[in-house]
C-alpha cells in the first residue's frame, strides 16, 4: 500500500521526466524559455536571486533538479539549496510549505558557519535542488552575478560569524572559562579567529577563519 501511495504520489516526477525528454528535442533558446517558463517563480524565492539577468535565471532553471521524498524521510545534501515545490516539511521547528526555500548558506565554504540541521518531509514532497557547484560554474562568465552573490556571500557570513561569536561567548561566560573584562584587543581578535575555524566546534578541524568563500564556491573572477 505503502509503495502504491508513492508511485501515485511522484506522478508529478515521471510528467516532469516526460517534459525533460520533449524539451530535449528543442532549440537551445527553446529549452531556455520553457525552463524559464518552468521554475522562474520558484528560484525568485530566493532572496539574493530576485531579478538576476534574464540568461542567469534561464541557465538556473535548465539545472535546478526535483527529488521526491515519502513521509518522514531525511531530506538533506550538503551545499544544496532546497526550494519546496509541493508537500511539506519540517526544519529546526519551522514548517516549510510551498515556495519556502533553505540552504541559502550554501555560499559558504565555512563548514563552522553553515547550518548543520537536516529538513525532514513530513508528506509526500517534492524540492527543487541547486548545488553550489551548479551555480558556481552557471555566473563564472557574469561579473555581475558574481558580485551581486559575492555580496549575499559577506552577509550572510557577517550574521553567521556574529551569532556564532555570541554563542560561544555566552557558554564560554556561563561555564566560568572566559573573563571578556580580562581579554585585551588582541586576545579578543584571537578569540574571534578560533570561534570562526571551529575551535570551540566538537568537529573542529581548523582552516582560514574568514573563509567565506574559495573552493568550488569561489564566485571571483575565473582565470
Amino acid at each position: 500500500l505503502k509503495l502504491r501511495r508513492y508511485f501515485h504520489e511522484t506522478r508529478e516526477m515521471n510528467r516532469r521526466r516526460a517534459e525533460m525528454q520533449i524539451t530535449e528535442q528543442m532549440s537551445p533558446m527553446l529549452q531556455g524559455e520553457f525552463a524559464l517558463f518552468s521554475h522562474q517563480k520558484w528560484i525568485e524565492k530566493v532572496w539574493y536571486l530576485r531579478n538576476m539577468p534574464h540568461d542567469i535565471i534561464v541557465f538556473m532553471s535548465r539545472n535546478l533538479k526535483m527529488a521526491a521524498y515519502s513521509p518522514n524521510e531525511e531530506v538533506f545534501s550538503d551545499r544544496t539549496l532546497f526550494i519546496v515545490r509541493r508537500g511539506i516539511c519540517a526544519l529546526a521547528g519551522r514548517i516549510l510549505v510551498s515556495g519556502h526555500t533553505w540552504g541559502e548558506d550554501m555560499l559558504l565554504s565555512n563548514e563552522h558557519l553553515r547550518s548543520k540541521n537536516h529538513a525532514r518531509s513530513l508528506s509526500y514532497s517534492f524540492v527543487l535542488m541547486l548545488h553550489v557547484e551548479d551555480m558556481a560554474d552557471i555566473v563564472a562568465e557574469f561579473p555581475e552575478a558574481r558580485a551581486r552573490l559575492k555580496w549575499a556571500q559577506v552577509q550572510i557570513a557577517i550574521v553567521r560569524g556574529v551569532r556564532k561569536i555570541a554563542e560561544v561567548t555566552k557558554e564560554l561566560q556561563k561555564s566560568g572559562s572566559m573573563s571578556e573584562e580580562a581579554m585585551t584587543d588582541e586576545d579578543r581578535l584571537s578569540f574571534f579567529e578560533d570561534v570562526l575555524r571551529g575551535r570551540f566546534s566538537p568537529d573542529a578541524s581548523g582552516g582560514s577563519p574568514f573563509a567565506v568563500d574559495g573552493g568550488p564556491s569561489d564566485f571571483g573572477p575565473r582565470r
